[in-house]
């Protein structure tokens, strides 16, 4: 037309349309879907609780579900980021408002690809782990102990993961058995026919709850039976050692009782007290053995055979 009507005004043109398909955006999607399956494999965004973290992983979650459903975003093709993607993304004019995303993509990596020991190391130590409690401050060396103490028997055990809230690792030995460690939360096994909780609902308590232990074993016996340890973390500054001891042994007997439907045909001892203090030495052969941190190492090579 522009040829046969000699005119140089005629234009044809298409209609406008802009293209979501950057650098930014291709690194922007597989974020979102990180936080969505990360926050869902942890099972705390099923935690009705109103503090955090339970609360923070719910309002993320929530947050990345909804920009997820966004129609601009749902036309970009997803493609696995290469090292290439933040460094092209760094250099670009527009390094300053994808800032937090670099950040995000950068603590992704880190912590759940590469699991990077220094990564997690800082996280641990600047945000993770706060607490002002004495008695966790104890748990908390104790488990990491127990842990050192198995893999000194043989076992080759797994990093903590965290599902629903709760912390449990495994391991296993040369001749195939494995072995199981709870922190703070009740083994399925253990809350199934609980007397604990059957005399919560006879009442008609709605949430009946449960005993917390600090840390739960179970490990398969040599003869094919299943064993279990509950063990307990107890401090006492002002009152001492023996104070500490009795105090665990009095939760754990109470235990026994809780829990008789799968305490008491796995075997002796089925209890371990941790009391802060030194030298109180595990008594072999004892339904619940008795120990201070220095001693542990003496009472998990005793028991876990």
């Amino acid at each position: 037309m522009r040829a046969s009507a000699r005119s140089r005004h005629l234009f044809v043109t298409a209609s406008a349309r802009r293209v979501y398909q950057t650098s930014e955006n291709e690194l922007l999607v597989p974020v979102l879907d990180f936080i969505v399956r990360i926050a869902q494999r942890t099972g705390w965004d099923e935690i009705l609780a109103k503090e955090d973290p339970a609360a923070t992983v719910r309002e993320r979650l929530s947050e990345a579900t909804r920009w997820q459903q966004s129609r601009m975003l749902a036309t970009i093709d997803r493609a696995r980021p290469t090292p290439r993607s933040p460094a092209r993304i760094q250099s670009g004019r527009n390094h300053l408002r994808y800032a937090p995303l670099l950040c995000a993509y950068t603590k992704l990596a880190s912590l759940v690809e590469q699991l990077d020991r220094q990564a997690v190391r800082a996280a641990i130590e600047h945000a993770g782990l706060v607490t002002a409690s004495e008695a966790t401050l104890l748990e908390l060396p104790t488990t990491f102990r127990v842990i050192d103490e198995l893999r000194k028997g043989g076992w080759q055990m797994q990093p903590f993961a965290l599902f629903k809230g709760r912390l449990h690792t495994s391991g296993q030995r040369g001749d195939g058995r494995r072995i199981d460690l709870w922190y703070e939360s009740t083994p399925p096994d253990l809350r199934t026919g609980s007397r604990y909780g059957h005399v919560l609902a006879s009442h008609g308590f709605s949430r009946q709850g449960g005993l917390r232990h600090d840390l739960v074993l179970r490990w398969a016996h040599r003869n094919g039976s299943c064993r279990w340890l509950v063990i307990e973390c107890k401090l006492s500054q002002s009152m001492g050692v023996g104070h500490a001891a009795r105090q665990a042994l009095a939760d754990l007997l109470g235990y026994r009782r809780a829990f008789d439907h799968v305490l008491s045909p796995g075997g002796q001892p089925y209890g371990l007290g941790v009391a802060w203090g030194k030298e109180l030495t595990p008594a072999a052969g004892a339904e619940i053995a008795l120990c201070t941190p220095d001693m542990l190492g003496e009472a998990i090579s005793q028991i876990v055979t």
